[in-house]
């Protein structure tokens, strides 16, 4: 016996007239089968290989860069100002790159307009003859000039007597004076004024004083230590 494969077509067959069949051994047509197995599962490996391809490119395009970008963020928060990616892709991952780099850019230059700006600004209080010292809104010290050292031998011991008044500055938000303040046998005319947000709202406060003359004639407005 030999297996064949039986072709067949179900269609009626006009009376009178014959009708072929064809038989085909199996051994025939077994490669054809076997050929088209091979053809299916190369396919279904190659898109396998495709797809794993094309993952490892987006991860390469898309994921590693925005990494790259994350990282580079956290370097700049932390004070590296100099962080630059090197990206020069023409799609949007180069966009967000090149947008990136001119924000760090533009960052790198206010930092140190605002460095130039502070030092100028040390050196002006430095050159002042008159003492003077910032605050924030907690009381804590933020700068004192050499004149402020100079005047006056404890800065702390001097800010508790004019606690008061710089209670009154933030409060109110306006600037007080004090004519003549008496401070370890010295008088001294003091000015606190206010710091303001660029928002609203008071950050802190400057405090002026110069010593005042003996003779002074100015309206006095003694604060003595005993009464703080």
């Amino acid at each position: 016996r030999i297996p064949v494969l039986v072709v067949a077509s179900g269609a009626a067959v006009p009376a009178g007239k014959g009708a072929v069949l064809i038989l085909e051994p199996e051994a025939s047509f077994w490669p054809v089968v076997k050929g088209i197995d091979r053809l299916i599962l190369g396919t279904i490996v190659l898109s396998a290989l495709g797809v794993t391809a094309w993952a490892l490119f987006l991860t390469r395009r898309i994921t590693q860069p925005l990494t790259d970008i994350s990282l580079a963020a956290k370097r700049i928060a932390e004070g590296q100002y100099d962080t630059h990616l090197v990206y020069d892709f023409q799609d949007e991952i180069g966009l967000l790159a090149r947008s990136f780099n001119q924000m760090a850019s533009r960052l790198r230059e206010s930092i140190s307009t605002l460095r130039e700006k502070g030092e100028e600004l040390e050196g002006v209080l430095e050159s002042m003859e008159e003492g003077v010292f910032l605050t924030d809104t907690e009381g804590t010290f933020l700068h004192a000039n050499r004149a402020a050292r100079r005047l006056v031998p404890s800065l702390e011991e001097f800010f508790s007597l004019i606690r008061p008044q710089w209670e009154e500055a933030i409060r109110e938000g306006k600037t007080v004076r004090l004519a003549e303040l008496e401070f370890l046998g010295r008088s001294y005319h003091v000015t606190l004024t206010p710091l303001f947000r660029e928002e609203g709202g008071v950050r802190g406060v400057r405090v002026t004083w110069y010593d005042l003359p003996r003779n002074s004639s100015s309206a006095r407005r003694t604060v003595f230590p005993s009464r703080i």
